[in-house]
């Protein structure tokens, strides 16, 4: 009977899958004289591939036997008819990979030919998330949100090169690809399984990526020039990721716009405490390429603003819980950027502008909002605000936000 090979499958595959979380396997056996729990597991594995004879597992190097083990379940994968089982044996993939952490390092792998990275660990993780979010699968529907953004982000993270430039091509052609229905539209680099009833999820993902990698990043060790290219790739990215929100349905929108400023308040806080200290180190050298990247930097803040501002007008709960303080990393990231500024005798280059009101589709709007339509919490706020003037960052009832511009050496002349 099919369905009950199917169902065995799928037991054996669960069964799988909690042996290797458990917490416990790693521990050395109490007695000296047998092998390890993970040992023993990991030999199971290998031994189904092939590759090894029962006699020789406690003679193997331990990183050698992760990685027999880690071929077999690859090769399971390739044979899974639905995607709950590839996501199963995805993670059993992580699990195993975890086992030997040292194996494979980035310097390593920075010296390999892009096939040699592919056939690593993390590279073969990274391409089987990318096949089973490409694939058709007949039980689509299935994929939960949270097996979505895994997907994503174990095809970004575990990229073995650039995963920067990967988390731009999500946030510049992927994510866009995805929520565009229109029949001539190029898609070259578009994913099967991401579309508009799952794009929520893979935003959130790719959000959670970008900052994670810049957290990855050891700035520190970069040289200058790779830590000024880095610094705008990273805006680049989150520029695009905060201008999608401009162009997505209501219903979509409104479940996006909280990711988006919640993910905002991660960013601004990572550019206010790790990049800005970091290209103030090396801004006499890189002056103007500096001053470009936070004059494109500019350009996701002020849609950080401009949803901050929407979320009076819609009353929209969520948005409104996170506005405080969104609003004062803002402030932050802009009181640092005067800081790096004044450090490095370039204060000529900062400007100070009014910033027209937008909506979150950017159309200009009017400053004005209805005292029927606060609530009193967001009344105090507002006339705090108002009370703290430039120094807050906020807005006199019926004027314009102030905002920031960054001029370069050739706009200053």
């Amino acid at each position: 009977d099919v369905s009950v090979v199917e169902l065995c499958i799928d037991r054996l595959l669960h069964i799988v899958s909690i042996v290797l979380s458990w917490d416990g396997l790693q521990a050395d056996s109490d007695h000296t004289n047998k092998p390890s729990s993970l040992t023993l597991v990991l030999g199971a594995l290998a031994r189904q591939g092939h590759r090894t004879h029962a006699d020789e597992i406690s003679s193997i190097v331990p990183s050698v036997l992760v990685r027999r083990a880690f071929d077999y379940l690859h090769s399971v994968a390739q044979t899974v008819a639905t995607s709950i089982r590839a996501i199963d044996v995805l993670r059993m993939l992580v699990a195993v990979r975890s086992f030997a952490p040292s194996c494979e390092p980035v310097d390593e792998i920075m010296g390999m030919t892009n096939e040699q990275r592919k056939a690593t660990m993390d590279g073969r993780i990274s391409e089987m998330a990318r096949c089973v979010l490409d694939a058709k699968w007949d039980n689509a529907q299935e994929l939960r949100p949270a097996d979505l953004e895994l997907l994503v982000g174990l095809h970004i993270m575990r990229c073995p090169h650039n995963r920067l430039d990967l988390a731009y091509t999500y946030a510049a052609h992927i994510l866009p690809q995805s929520i565009d229905t229109r029949s001539d539209v190029d898609d070259s680099v578009a994913l099967a399984t991401l579309k508009p009833a799952t794009f929520a999820s893979a935003y959130k993902a790719v959000s959670q990526a970008l900052a994670t990698i810049i957290q990855d990043s050891q700035l520190a060790s970069m040289g200058s020039s790779d830590m000024v290219q880095f610094s705008g790739r990273v805006v680049d990215t989150w520029v695009e990721l905060t201008r999608i929100t401009q162009t997505l349905s209501t219903p979509l929108q409104r479940t996006v716009l909280v990711v988006a400023l919640r993910s905002g308040l991660t960013m601004t806080d990572l550019f206010t405490k790790t990049i800005l200290p970091i290209l103030d180190s090396c801004f006499f050298t890189h002056r103007d390429n500096i001053i470009a990247v936070l004059e494109r930097m500019r350009k996701a803040t002020r849609i950080l603003q401009s949803i901050c501002n929407h979320s009076k007008a819609s009353q929209d709960t969520k948005l409104q819980s996170a506005v405080p303080q969104t609003k004062r990393k803002l402030e932050q990231l802009i009181f640092q950027v005067y800081v790096l500024m004044g450090n490095n005798d370039s204060m000529g280059a900062v400007t100070l502008g009014r910033l027209k009101h937008r909506g979150v589709r950017g159309e200009v709007v009017s400053s004005q909002i209805p005292r029927g339509y606060e609530s009193e919490d967001e009344s105090e706020e507002a006339e705090e605000e108002e009370e703290g003037g430039e120094a807050e960052g906020g807005e006199a009832e019926g004027e314009e936000e102030e905002d920031v511009r960054m001029e370069s050496a050739s706009d200053d002349n």
